[in-house]
């Protein structure tokens, strides 16, 4: 379906949901650049927003599908949209393809957000976006946010084991950025053991 169907799809789910008392996340994709159409234009970015608010999303997340975003446009997006929503009602996805998606969550709390998408060991991609690589690694996140002085009530070591369990599972070496010094720390907590 065209994007003005998918959107009034999306109305109806919200207020189907809020009928329902549940809670809701609407996520506006390829908030930077869509994999075919190219850039994402602000205005478009901030009028999906503001209609997704206004059909009663609790959370509205921003979401760099395809990993393209750099931090000055996350700043300045996050910025636009902080005029227009509230900012306890904004959150955001990036994907690290670039190698920039530590650099846009840390632009992204500049500007005030504090929820963020992520994934253990950076584990995803997107079915869609070709070439796009994984989430952020929420052990990037975590340790870039607490050595930047902010509290995540998130265990490293927790983490660890869970890049251990998720190994595994999928029977490969994971992890962000940071995971050569966290295999350094915690040492007993990376190797990788196929589950029977």
């Amino acid at each position: 379906m065209d994007l003005a169907r998918a959107t009034a799809a999306c109305e109806e789910t919200l207020q189907s949901a809020r009928d329902l008392s549940l809670r809701t996340r609407a996520y506006v994709a390829v908030a930077f650049d869509c994999p075919f159409e190219g850039p994402t234009p602000l205005d478009a970015v901030v009028s999906l927003a503001v209609r997704m608010e206004r059909a009663g999303a609790d959370e509205i997340v921003i979401a760099d599908t395809i990993g393209s975003a750099a931090p000055g446009a996350v700043k300045k997006r996050f910025d636009v949209l902080a005029g227009e929503l509230p900012l306890n009602k904004l959150a955001a996805h990036f994907h690290d393809t670039r190698g920039m998606a530590v650099a846009n969550v840390w632009a992204a709390i500049e500007a005030g957000v504090r929820r963020f998408d992520a994934s253990v060991g950076g584990i995803g991609g997107c079915p869609f976006a070709p070439g796009a690589a994984g989430n952020a690694a929420t052990e990037d996140i975590v340790l870039m946010a607490e050595g930047s002085g902010l509290s995540t009530g998130i265990s490293l070591s927790g983490l660890m084991e869970a890049i251990a369990y998720a190994q595994a599972r999928l029977g490969r070496e994971l992890g962000g950025r940071s995971m050569a010094w966290l295999r350094r720390r915690y040492p007993d907590h990376h190797k990788v053991e196929t589950l029977s």
